[in-house]
């Protein structure tokens, strides 16, 4: 199998460019009355730039003063509020609020297929390009976020730093997806898991056009990702929605436990 440092350098912005937006959903959610529900939605900025020729996303590690999911790897984003005109604007509002890169510095390119949180939030992953001096640029929000950093793309089609957790979710199987660098036994970045992994993966796929060298949903499908939104919506909608979003924040919470546990070792 090809190593994802033998690839990772070859895509220019314009053909990286051009492969997201093969997989654009527009304004599909934003402009459908059905998924208009008051704090149901998020959108994240999935910020790409290039470093010594090879492109990377930018990933933020959270407080471990928050509340929810403290000191985990994640995009910069939020829910959004009710004067954000679309996904886009609130992606962009909080990528500034959160890390201090103004909306002017970032090139949206799209937005890809939404995918569902384990709380069953609606998050749009808003794609687009940062200025390759961003890390030198960052004003990190101390309350909100505690490091930033970045990982080639490439990274999550390789099977080298990943290892997953399978789990039977009712409806629907799952795996959680973790990824993890390290050299020399020590750890180069925080560990990358769960919903973060799976758009980073689903980045990774659409831009290089390959599928990952390792076992993925049975509903994911690189050429056509709102395929796994719409089998997940089915499910969530049916009468037994909210026994089945319980089961399955119980479920996910205790396995990705025991993951992250076992991926500290």
């Amino acid at each position: 199998m090809m190593s994802f440092a033998s690839f990772s350098h070859h895509l220019s912005k314009e053909k990286v460019t051009k492969n997201l937006l093969s997989q654009d959903s527009g304004d599909f959610i934003s402009q459908n009355p059905q998924f208009k529900r008051d704090g149901a939605r998020a959108a994240v900025l999935v910020p790409l730039f290039f470093k010594q020729n090879q492109l990377h996303v930018l990933l933020t590690r959270r407080s471990e003063n928050l509340r929810t999911a403290p000191g985990e790897v994640s995009f910069p984003g939020g829910k959004r509020d009710p004067e954000d005109k679309d996904d886009i604007e609130t992606a962009l509002r909080e990528t500034q609020e959160e890390i201090g890169i103004p909306p002017q510095d970032v090139q949206v390119v799209s937005r890809l297929p939404p995918m569902f949180s384990i709380n069953s939030l609606i998050v749009i992953p808003v794609v687009g390009f940062v200025p390759d001096d961003c890390l030198t640029r960052v004003v990190i929000n101390q309350q909100e976020v505690q490091q930033v950093f970045s990982v080639p793309v490439a990274m999550f089609l390789s099977k080298k730093y990943h290892h997953s957790t399978f789990m039977n979710w009712p409806g629907r199987f799952e795996y959680i997806h973790f990824f993890q660098r390290r050299h020399g036994g020590k750890k180069l970045v925080p560990v990358i898991f769960g919903l973060t992994a799976y758009i980073c993966i689903s980045v990774a796929c659409v831009i290089y056009k390959k599928d990952p060298g390792y076992q993925m949903e049975t509903t994911f499908n690189r050429e056509d990702l709102e395929v796994g939104f719409v089998v997940s919506f089915s499910v969530l909608c049916i009468s037994t929605y909210m026994d089945i979003c319980g089961e399955r924040r119980r479920m996910s919470k205790q396995l990705q436990q025991q993951a992250i546990q076992k991926a500290k070792l």
